[in-house]
């Protein structure tokens, strides 16, 4: 009973954001809908009908889509991660930041915990890559681009942050994302002007071990160590 109420409440999030919210981050609630009509607008019916070249022009329209839809849903998670809900007030604000999560979590349909590395990617990808957002949104580069800038520059400063963007951003819409990764990675070596001893001592701050359920049965296990 209670998975179903959080669920109900994921809904009722999510309808609050499509009919209150007017721009975010310079996506109206008209992109919203147009969004949505994506999968279906020229979607093929009978492949037999349809020319090869009209596949792969299919193909990219739908990750542009997909690309456009990640970056509106990092904007929204971001949004909705420095806004309590209006319809409930914890006695203490990180009890209110607890239950974002969760309707995020709810409405994403996934674990608590994979939500909270949703809400700090996004909050990384919104306040310190902005310019990488707006690729994103663009259609240009796709999710996994933007991991990989997130991963290696995570534990940088903001100007290093700032630099590194400016550095790889150029070519990005032109490479695959490990051609993207090896760029970030060099510029982060050229621009990362901190002593090797603080660069490792952050790293090893930034550990972490993640568990993913997987469909049959078992668990993935990701983990970064020293």
């Amino acid at each position: 009973m209670g998975s179903l109420a959080a669920s109900s409440l994921g809904c009722k999030l999510v309808r609050f954001i499509v009919d209150k919210v007017r721009v975010l981050g310079g996506l109206s609630t008209g992109g919203f809908r147009d969004l949505r009509n994506v999968a279906t607008f020229g979607k093929i019916e009978r492949m037999e009908e349809v020319e090869y070249a009209a596949r792969i022009d299919r193909l990219v329209a739908l990750r542009r889509a997909r690309s456009a839809l990640d970056a509106e849903q990092a904007i929204i998670v971001h949004e909705l991660a420095g806004d309590p809900m209006p319809y409930h007030r914890a006695p203490r604000p990180e009890l209110d930041k607890q239950w974002v999560r969760e309707e995020i979590a709810c409405a994403l349909q996934v674990a608590p915990l994979t939500a909270a590395a949703i809400i700090a990617e996004a909050g990384e990808l919104v306040t310190r890559l902005p310019d990488t957002l707006a690729l994103l949104a663009a259609g240009d580069i796709t999710m996994r681009h933007v991991l990989k800038l997130l991963d290696a520059t995570r534990v940088l400063p903001d100007e290093t942050v700032a630099a590194v963007q400016e550095r790889v951003l150029p070519r990005a819409s032109e490479q695959t994302p490990a051609q993207f990764g090896a760029s970030v990675r060099r510029a982060v070596l050229r621009l990362d002007s901190r002593r090797d001893a603080e660069r490792r001592e952050r790293a090893v701050a930034d550990r972490q071990v993640r568990f993913t359920p997987c469909p049959d049965g078992t668990t993935e296990l990701w983990a970064l160590l020293q």
